[in-house]
């Protein structure tokens, strides 16, 4: 039964005749198809172990949640228009008293480790430019003043390292190369537009 559509790569290919072997039922309404279904984001591989990082750099709490909340606020473009920051707020996990000067807090201190840059406009985070997170921890993991949980960012860091370079084949990229690749990728865009 395909789960996404009748034609898939080599790779996708053994990936679901596995998944077809172990649950022979699976009916293809049963999971989200982001084909099918409004409401997707690309994120990089390497996330979860991104949001262990950032979440070691400070005390006062985590930063993931709000980081997250601004990559699912995107369509696949690393900017975010900040409309309501209530309901920002609230994806973030906050609530209580004051959610959105706890939200505010958590988007200064992304915005101090250089994970995102903002413009005020009507609120004090109108607009909001994700920037690329391995090039900010690889800053980071070089900034001898970035002391906090040191040991375990390091840990991090390694493991980031190698599975940057199982997913990319060339390790963390620099500036240069991102932009040689995002050309690669403007260039086949533009054969495909008629």
């Amino acid at each position: 039964m395909p789960i996404y559509s009748d034609t898939y790569t080599k790779p996708e290919q053994k990936i679901v005749a596995k998944f077809e072997q172990v649950w022979p039922g699976f009916n293809q309404g049963d999971f989200w198809d982001r084909l099918k279904c409004g409401g997707y984001m690309t994120l990089p591989k390497t996330m979860p172990l991104i949001c262990v990082y950032m979440d070691c750099l400070e005390k006062g709490g985590p930063l993931s949640p709000t980081y997250l909340s601004l990559w699912a606020n995107t369509f696949d473009l690393p900017c975010v228009e900040v409309r309501d920051e209530e309901l920002m707020a609230m994806e973030s996990g906050f609530s209580g008293q004051r959610p959105v000067d706890t939200w505010k807090k958590r988007m200064r201190s992304l915005e101090n480790w250089r994970f995102i840059k903002s413009q005020s406009g009507p609120r004090d985070f109108q607009f909001v430019l994700l920037t690329n997170p391995h090039l900010v921890i690889k800053a980071i993991h070089n900034d001898a003043s970035a002391s906090y949980d040191k040991e375990r960012r390091d840990a991090i860091f390694r493991i980031l390292t190698m599975k940057d370079i199982d997913i990319k084949g060339g390790g963390f990229l620099t500036l240069a190369e991102i932009r040689k690749r995002e050309a690669e990728v403007q260039s086949r865009r533009a054969r495909r537009i008629p």
